[in-house]
Formats: C-alpha cells, sequence, structure tokens
C-alpha cells in the first residue's frame, strides 16, 4: 500500500512540474523583452524536487489502521 502512496505522489510532483515548466515557458516568451526577462524566477527554482525519507515511519499496525479506516469508507 505504502508503494501506491509513493508512486501517486511521485505521479503528482512530476504532473506539478511539467504544468509550472509549462507556464513558465510560456511567461516568459509573452514577456520576452529584455527588461522583463531578468526579473523571472529561474525555473529550478519552481520545480518541486522529490522529498527526502521520511523520519518518522509508521508502524505496520498504524498501517494497518489506516487501511482498515479507508476500506470502511470506501464502503459506504
Amino acid at each position: 500500500m505504502q508503494t501506491y502512496i509513493r508512486g501517486a505522489a511521485e505521479r503528482r510532483r512530476l504532473e506539478h512540474n511539467d504544468r509550472m515548466s509549462l507556464a513558465w515557458h510560456i511567461a516568459r516568451l509573452n514577456a520576452y523583452a529584455p527588461q522583463k526577462a531578468d526579473r523571472f524566477t529561474p525555473l529550478a527554482d519552481l520545480l518541486s524536487s522529490p522529498k527526502s525519507p521520511q523520519q518518522h515511519k509508521q508502524s505496520p499496525d498504524q498501517i494497518m489502521a489506516a487501511a482498515r479506516v479507508w476500506m470502511a469508507n470506501r464502503q459506504r
């Protein structure tokens, strides 16, 4: 289950970076005047990077409790 959550989080991070990159390039092209182009935030500052591993890992009991709550809510 944790693998699915990590995969979903990574997919969202990559989608975010794709959208930010596209928006940044479009804005840069629209403001091509040299004085405006110099004020642009570097693209690397806008992109999110992978998170470092968590300091606190959930115990197997905590994972099972979360899974039970999730399954109970799905059945409603």
